[in-house]
């Protein structure tokens, strides 16, 4: 987790600030607590989206993703120099000051548990769903923020830790991990992970996708003002038939296909198709290949319809099916352990 980006909001009117820059609403959030936001362009279009944990009345911590780390601070930066000079607000860049580890699956509470001064700190109780929690780990002590996740999919925790302390975090994680059976996973497996869910990244927020393309309509406020809200709202970006997120699964369970491959009719294979594929990964859950991407009208246009994935450049064209974006555990019953 160490590669996302990371951005304090400090000031009293932070909260305000933060209400006027993410789509969902931020005004009530209570301190301890976090909230996914997906903050909108001026266009209406996705700019970026990350978790955002509120510290103090006065206080927020902002995670990105990793590609748009330095383009959100930018934009953040030129709100307030630029639009709302009045704010009393003061983002700073921490990127390089947190370092982050992902502890997920069944075991992760305890495997903190064992880690930390107090165990019953990390209860469900004491951290629930998007909860935050700070503390000390137990042998080297030193000052971790454990927030609750679901990015991976299932029970899991980002520890964050000052950067001098992460190699030493990782050590005492991984002692505790082994022996319960854990292992140790990267950014591949996470990839891989995120696919299997149907949890969006870089590789579909690419300039030209709206918050309802991306399957999180429901997310935006409809009671507030925020960067992007007028405009979302454009005829061209409410059709019924633009591009939504589906997964896409080979018919030939053995086969593969790639990214970037151009989602067509099986009857019409020709020019830009009707969508296309973002990203792909073998699925060891489910046991073949699998993979993320959008085609006009999503999966209630193209259920049980025969469509190719066109890869003329690699000359690889596949039969493929279009289903839900959520492929592994879409009622999220994982997330609890």
């Amino acid at each position: 987790m160490t590669s996302l980006g990371k951005i304090a909001v400090q000031g009293p009117d932070a909260t305000v600030f933060l209400n006027r820059v993410y789509s969902n609403a931020f005004a009530k959030l209570p301190i301890g607590k976090a909230r996914y936001g997906i903050m909108l362009r001026d266009d209406g279009l996705v700019m970026d989206d990350g978790t955002t944990w509120r510290l103090s009345e006065t206080e927020y911590f902002m995670t990105t993703t990793t590609a748009h780390a330095a383009p959100v601070m930018a934009w953040l930066e030129e709100l307030l120099q630029t639009r709302w000079s009045d704010l009393k607000v003061h983002v700073t860049s921490v990127s390089e000051q947190w370092a982050g580890i992902a502890v997920a699956g069944p075991c992760s509470r305890t495997v903190l548990e064992a880690c930390v001064e107090d165990p019953a700190r990390v209860s469900n109780k004491q951290l629930p769903l998007y909860g935050r929690n700070q503390r000390q780990f137990l042998r080297i002590r030193f000052p971790v923020v454990s927030p609750e996740s679901v990015f991976p999919g299932e029970l899991a925790y980002e520890v964050y830790t000052p950067s001098d302390y992460g190699p030493a975090a990782m050590d005492l994680l991984w002692g505790v991990s082994e022996p319960m059976g854990g292992c140790l996973y990267g950014l591949e497996a996470l990839g891989a992970m995120r696919i299997e869910k149907g949890h969006v990244t870089g590789a579909e927020l690419d300039g030209r996708v709206t918050i309802e393309d991306a399957g999180l309509g429901r997310m935006a406020s409809s009671k507030k003002s925020y960067i992007g809200s007028a405009l979302r709202k454009r005829p061209e970006l409410i059709r019924e038939d633009r591009p939504r997120l589906v997964g896409i699964f080979p018919r030939d369970r053995h086969e593969t296909f790639n990214a970037g491959a151009i989602l067509c009719d099986a009857d019409a294979v020709q020019g830009f198709g009707d969508g296309w594929i973002s990203g792909v990964t073998h699925s060891p859950e489910l046991g073949h290949w699998i993979g993320l991407g959008f085609i006009a009208g999503g999966l209630e246009a193209w259920r049980g319809r025969s469509v190719v994935a066109a890869d003329p450049v690699r000359k690889n064209d596949v039969a493929v099916e279009i289903v839900s974006p959520h492929m592994v555990d879409p009622d999220g019953e994982r997330l609890y352990g």
